[in-house]
Protein backbone atom coordinates (compact mmCIF):
# COMPACT_ATOMS: atom_id res chain seq x y z
CA UNK A 1 0.00 0.00 0.00
CA UNK A 2 1.17 3.52 -0.83
CA UNK A 3 2.09 5.60 2.22
CA UNK A 4 1.85 9.37 2.05
CA UNK A 5 4.42 11.36 4.01
CA UNK A 6 4.03 15.09 4.59
CA UNK A 7 6.96 17.49 4.63
CA UNK A 8 5.44 20.56 6.23
CA UNK A 9 2.65 20.62 8.79
CA UNK A 10 0.51 23.63 7.95
CA UNK A 11 -3.14 23.99 6.95
CA UNK A 12 -2.96 21.96 3.74
CA UNK A 13 -0.89 19.12 5.22
CA UNK A 14 -3.04 18.78 8.35
CA UNK A 15 -6.34 19.05 6.52
CA UNK A 16 -5.49 16.70 3.66
CA UNK A 17 -3.69 14.26 5.94
CA UNK A 18 -6.72 13.99 8.22
CA UNK A 19 -9.14 13.77 5.29
CA UNK A 20 -7.18 11.10 3.40
CA UNK A 21 -6.62 8.99 6.51
CA UNK A 22 -10.30 9.11 7.43
CA UNK A 23 -11.04 7.90 3.91
CA UNK A 24 -8.83 4.86 4.22
CA UNK A 25 -5.49 6.00 2.81
CA UNK A 26 -2.22 5.27 4.62
CA UNK A 27 -0.27 8.19 6.10
CA UNK A 28 3.28 7.59 7.30
CA UNK A 29 3.53 10.89 9.16
CA UNK A 30 4.96 14.40 9.26
CA UNK A 31 8.37 16.01 9.08
CA UNK A 32 8.79 19.76 9.59
CA UNK A 33 11.50 22.23 10.45
CA UNK A 34 9.28 22.93 13.47
CA UNK A 35 9.14 19.73 15.51
CA UNK A 36 6.27 21.21 17.50
CA UNK A 37 4.21 21.62 14.30
CA UNK A 38 5.02 18.06 13.21
CA UNK A 39 3.99 16.75 16.62
CA UNK A 40 0.66 18.58 16.50
CA UNK A 41 -0.07 17.35 12.98
CA UNK A 42 0.83 13.77 13.91
CA UNK A 43 -1.38 13.90 17.00
CA UNK A 44 -4.27 15.36 15.00
CA UNK A 45 -4.03 12.64 12.33
CA UNK A 46 -2.98 9.81 14.67
CA UNK A 47 0.24 9.28 12.71
CA UNK A 48 3.96 9.63 13.37
CA UNK A 49 6.10 12.73 13.90
CA UNK A 50 9.59 12.46 12.40
CA UNK A 51 12.74 14.26 13.45
CA UNK A 52 14.90 12.51 10.84
CA UNK A 53 14.43 13.46 7.18
CA UNK A 54 15.98 10.27 5.83
CA UNK A 55 13.75 8.03 7.94
CA UNK A 56 10.70 10.00 6.85
CA UNK A 57 11.65 9.50 3.18
CA UNK A 58 12.37 5.81 3.81
CA UNK A 59 8.93 5.20 5.34
CA UNK A 60 6.96 7.08 2.65
CA UNK A 61 6.24 6.10 -0.95
CA UNK A 62 4.65 9.47 -1.77
CA UNK A 63 6.68 12.44 -0.53
CA UNK A 64 4.21 15.30 -0.30
CA UNK A 65 5.90 18.69 0.11
CA UNK A 66 3.55 21.30 1.56
CA UNK A 67 5.93 24.11 2.48
CA UNK A 68 5.41 27.68 1.19
CA UNK A 69 5.99 27.92 -2.56
CA UNK A 70 9.32 29.72 -2.33
CA UNK A 71 10.71 26.95 -0.10
CA UNK A 72 9.76 23.93 -2.21
CA UNK A 73 12.82 23.97 -4.47
CA UNK A 74 15.18 24.25 -1.49
CA UNK A 75 13.43 21.37 0.27
CA UNK A 76 13.71 19.24 -2.85
CA UNK A 77 17.42 20.05 -3.18
CA UNK A 78 17.92 18.98 0.45
CA UNK A 79 16.11 15.70 -0.18
CA UNK A 80 18.11 15.11 -3.35
CA UNK A 81 21.37 15.80 -1.54
CA UNK A 82 20.78 14.03 1.78
CA UNK A 83 18.80 10.93 0.91
CA UNK A 84 19.02 10.08 -2.81
CA UNK A 85 18.81 6.32 -2.22
CA UNK A 86 15.48 6.76 -0.42
CA UNK A 87 13.96 8.50 -3.46
CA UNK A 88 14.07 5.61 -5.92
CA UNK A 89 10.61 4.77 -7.30
CA UNK A 90 9.06 7.34 -4.94
CA UNK A 91 6.58 9.99 -6.02
CA UNK A 92 7.84 13.43 -5.05
CA UNK A 93 4.92 15.83 -5.14
CA UNK A 94 3.93 19.34 -4.05
CA UNK A 95 0.55 21.03 -3.61
CA UNK A 96 1.31 24.44 -5.12
CA UNK A 97 -1.21 25.85 -7.57
CA UNK A 98 1.23 28.10 -9.40
CA UNK A 99 4.31 25.86 -9.62
CA UNK A 100 4.71 22.74 -11.72
CA UNK A 101 6.61 19.50 -11.20
CA UNK A 102 9.43 20.92 -13.34
CA UNK A 103 11.04 22.36 -10.22
CA UNK A 104 11.99 18.83 -9.13
CA UNK A 105 15.15 19.04 -11.18
CA UNK A 106 17.12 15.84 -11.80
CA UNK A 107 14.36 13.69 -10.27
CA UNK A 108 15.07 11.14 -12.98
CA UNK A 109 18.68 10.83 -11.85
CA UNK A 110 17.49 9.23 -8.60
CA UNK A 111 14.59 7.41 -10.32
CA UNK A 112 11.95 9.53 -8.55
CA UNK A 113 8.67 10.47 -10.22
CA UNK A 114 7.73 14.19 -10.01
CA UNK A 115 4.19 15.53 -9.79
CA UNK A 116 2.05 18.30 -8.39
CA UNK A 117 -1.49 17.89 -7.11
CA UNK A 118 -3.49 20.97 -6.21
CA UNK A 119 -6.79 21.12 -4.29
CA UNK A 120 -9.15 23.65 -5.86
CA UNK A 121 -10.06 25.10 -2.50
CA UNK A 122 -9.04 27.75 0.02
CA UNK A 123 -7.79 26.18 3.25
CA UNK A 124 -8.73 28.41 6.16
CA UNK A 125 -7.87 26.32 9.21
CA UNK A 126 -5.48 23.48 10.12
CA UNK A 127 -7.94 21.46 12.18
CA UNK A 128 -11.43 21.95 10.72
CA UNK A 129 -11.08 22.36 6.95
CA UNK A 130 -10.86 18.58 6.42
CA UNK A 131 -14.61 18.43 7.14
CA UNK A 132 -15.31 20.39 3.95
CA UNK A 133 -13.22 18.43 1.43
CA UNK A 134 -15.69 15.79 0.23
CA UNK A 135 -16.71 17.63 -2.94
CA UNK A 136 -13.57 19.51 -3.95
CA UNK A 137 -11.66 18.84 -7.16
CA UNK A 138 -7.93 18.31 -7.52
CA UNK A 139 -5.75 19.12 -10.50
CA UNK A 140 -2.84 16.85 -11.33
CA UNK A 141 0.26 17.13 -13.51
CA UNK A 142 3.59 15.31 -13.61
CA UNK A 143 5.29 12.34 -15.20
CA UNK A 144 3.25 9.36 -16.43
CA UNK A 145 4.13 7.03 -13.55
CA UNK A 146 3.29 9.59 -10.88
CA UNK A 147 -0.03 10.47 -12.50
CA UNK A 148 -1.06 6.83 -12.84
CA UNK A 149 -0.27 5.99 -9.23
CA UNK A 150 -1.91 9.12 -7.83
CA UNK A 151 -5.01 8.54 -9.94
CA UNK A 152 -5.24 5.02 -8.54
CA UNK A 153 -4.99 6.33 -4.97
CA UNK A 154 -7.65 8.99 -5.47
CA UNK A 155 -9.99 6.55 -7.23
CA UNK A 156 -11.20 5.40 -3.80
CA UNK A 157 -12.23 8.94 -2.84
CA UNK A 158 -15.37 10.89 -3.79
CA UNK A 159 -13.19 13.67 -5.20
CA UNK A 160 -12.48 14.09 -8.88
CA UNK A 161 -9.15 14.86 -10.55
CA UNK A 162 -8.67 17.09 -13.59
CA UNK A 163 -5.40 16.53 -15.48
CA UNK A 164 -3.58 19.63 -16.72
CA UNK A 165 -0.44 20.15 -18.75
CA UNK A 166 2.71 21.19 -16.93
CA UNK A 167 3.09 24.25 -19.18
CA UNK A 168 -0.36 25.53 -18.12
CA UNK A 169 0.17 25.74 -14.35
CA UNK A 170 0.77 29.50 -14.39
CA UNK A 171 -2.35 30.23 -16.40
CA UNK A 172 -4.36 27.81 -14.26
CA UNK A 173 -3.40 29.55 -11.03
CA UNK A 174 -4.01 33.00 -12.50
CA UNK A 175 -7.52 31.86 -13.41
CA UNK A 176 -8.20 30.66 -9.87
CA UNK A 177 -6.94 33.98 -8.51
CA UNK A 178 -9.36 35.86 -10.74
CA UNK A 179 -12.22 33.69 -9.52
CA UNK A 180 -11.37 34.15 -5.85
CA UNK A 181 -9.05 37.00 -4.83
CA UNK A 182 -10.02 39.32 -7.69
CA UNK A 183 -13.70 39.01 -6.83
CA UNK A 184 -12.86 40.42 -3.41
CA UNK A 185 -11.07 43.32 -5.08
CA UNK A 186 -14.05 43.96 -7.37
CA UNK A 187 -16.37 43.97 -4.36
CA UNK A 188 -14.10 46.51 -2.70
CA UNK A 189 -14.12 48.79 -5.75
CA UNK A 190 -17.91 48.72 -5.87
CA UNK A 191 -18.49 49.33 -2.16
CA UNK A 192 -15.93 52.15 -2.11
CA UNK A 193 -17.90 53.87 -4.88
CA UNK A 194 -21.10 53.43 -2.87
CA UNK A 195 -19.53 55.13 0.14
CA UNK A 196 -19.17 58.24 -2.03
CA UNK A 197 -22.92 58.18 -2.61
CA UNK A 198 -23.95 58.63 1.01
CA UNK A 199 -23.63 57.24 4.52
CA UNK A 200 -25.17 53.86 5.20
CA UNK A 201 -24.53 50.18 5.70
CA UNK A 202 -23.66 49.44 2.10
CA UNK A 203 -22.23 45.99 2.82
CA UNK A 204 -25.59 44.90 4.20
CA UNK A 205 -27.50 46.68 1.46
CA UNK A 206 -25.72 44.90 -1.39
CA UNK A 207 -25.57 41.46 0.28
CA UNK A 208 -28.83 40.16 -1.32
CA UNK A 209 -27.68 41.46 -4.71
CA UNK A 210 -24.20 39.92 -4.50
CA UNK A 211 -25.34 36.63 -2.99
CA UNK A 212 -28.31 36.25 -5.34
CA UNK A 213 -26.26 37.05 -8.42
CA UNK A 214 -23.51 34.61 -7.47
CA UNK A 215 -25.97 31.83 -6.67
CA UNK A 216 -27.73 32.50 -9.97
CA UNK A 217 -24.38 32.30 -11.79
CA UNK A 218 -23.54 28.94 -10.23
CA UNK A 219 -27.05 27.60 -10.76
CA UNK A 220 -27.72 28.76 -14.34
CA UNK A 221 -24.27 29.36 -15.81
CA UNK A 222 -22.61 32.48 -17.17
CA UNK A 223 -24.83 33.14 -20.19
CA UNK A 224 -28.23 32.64 -18.59
CA UNK A 225 -27.25 34.53 -15.43
CA UNK A 226 -26.32 37.70 -17.32
CA UNK A 227 -28.61 40.69 -16.74
CA UNK A 228 -28.18 44.47 -16.73
CA UNK A 229 -27.71 47.35 -19.18
CA UNK A 230 -25.03 45.68 -21.28
CA UNK A 231 -27.20 42.63 -21.89
CA UNK A 232 -30.16 44.89 -22.74
CA UNK A 233 -28.06 46.98 -25.11
CA UNK A 234 -28.79 50.13 -23.10
CA UNK A 235 -25.95 52.30 -24.41
CA UNK A 236 -27.25 55.52 -22.80
CA UNK A 237 -27.16 53.98 -19.32
CA UNK A 238 -23.65 52.64 -19.83
CA UNK A 239 -22.57 56.05 -21.12
CA UNK A 240 -23.92 57.65 -17.93
CA UNK A 241 -21.98 55.10 -15.88
CA UNK A 242 -18.77 55.93 -17.70
CA UNK A 243 -19.36 59.65 -17.27
CA UNK A 244 -20.02 59.20 -13.55
CA UNK A 245 -16.69 57.41 -13.23
CA UNK A 246 -14.67 60.07 -15.03
CA UNK A 247 -12.86 61.02 -11.81
CA UNK A 248 -12.26 57.38 -10.81
CA UNK A 249 -9.75 56.22 -13.39
CA UNK A 250 -9.17 52.77 -11.94
CA UNK A 251 -12.87 52.02 -11.43
CA UNK A 252 -13.64 53.24 -14.95
CA UNK A 253 -10.90 51.07 -16.42
CA UNK A 254 -12.24 48.02 -14.58
CA UNK A 255 -15.79 48.85 -15.69
CA UNK A 256 -14.79 49.18 -19.34
CA UNK A 257 -12.55 46.10 -19.44
CA UNK A 258 -15.15 43.90 -17.79
CA UNK A 259 -17.78 45.49 -19.97
CA UNK A 260 -16.05 44.14 -23.06
CA UNK A 261 -16.29 40.66 -21.56
CA UNK A 262 -19.97 41.21 -20.76
CA UNK A 263 -20.58 42.12 -24.40
CA UNK A 264 -19.10 38.81 -25.54
CA UNK A 265 -21.42 36.97 -23.15
CA UNK A 266 -24.40 39.08 -24.25
CA UNK A 267 -23.71 38.16 -27.87
CA UNK A 268 -23.82 34.49 -26.89
CA UNK A 269 -27.17 35.02 -25.19
CA UNK A 270 -28.63 37.22 -27.94
CA UNK A 271 -26.86 36.52 -31.23
CA UNK A 272 -29.61 38.41 -33.06
CA UNK A 273 -28.80 41.74 -31.33
CA UNK A 274 -26.34 44.34 -32.51
CA UNK A 275 -23.89 45.32 -29.78
CA UNK A 276 -21.62 47.43 -32.00
CA UNK A 277 -22.41 50.75 -30.31
CA UNK A 278 -21.99 49.19 -26.89
CA UNK A 279 -18.59 47.81 -27.85
CA UNK A 280 -17.47 51.24 -29.08
CA UNK A 281 -18.61 52.78 -25.79
CA UNK A 282 -16.51 50.33 -23.78
CA UNK A 283 -13.42 50.99 -25.86
CA UNK A 284 -13.75 54.78 -25.54
CA UNK A 285 -11.52 56.39 -22.89
CA UNK A 286 -13.37 58.40 -20.28
CA UNK A 287 -12.35 61.89 -21.42
CA UNK A 288 -13.94 61.09 -24.78
CA UNK A 289 -17.10 59.86 -23.04
CA UNK A 290 -17.50 63.29 -21.47
CA UNK A 291 -16.96 64.98 -24.83
CA UNK A 292 -19.57 62.76 -26.53
CA UNK A 293 -22.10 63.55 -23.78
CA UNK A 294 -21.43 67.30 -24.13
CA UNK A 295 -21.81 67.23 -27.90
CA UNK A 296 -25.11 65.34 -27.74
CA UNK A 297 -26.46 67.77 -25.11
CA UNK A 298 -25.49 70.73 -27.32
CA UNK A 299 -27.24 69.23 -30.30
Amino acid sequence: MEKIGWLGAGKVACSLGKYLKENGLAISGYYSKSKESADKAATFTDTKSYDDLTQWAEDSSILMITTPDDEIRGVWNELYRKCPSQLEDKIVCHCSGSLSSDLFEHAGDVKAHPASIHPVYAFSDRFTTYLQLQNIFFTLEGDAVAKERLNQIFASLPNRIIPIETRNKGKYHAALSLLSNSMIALYRVGTDLLKDCGEGNWAEAVEPLVRGNFENLLDKGVVEALTGPVERGDVKTVEKHRKALKDCEMADRVYADLGEVLIKIAREKHPERDYTSMAQMMKTRNNKVSKMETERTTL
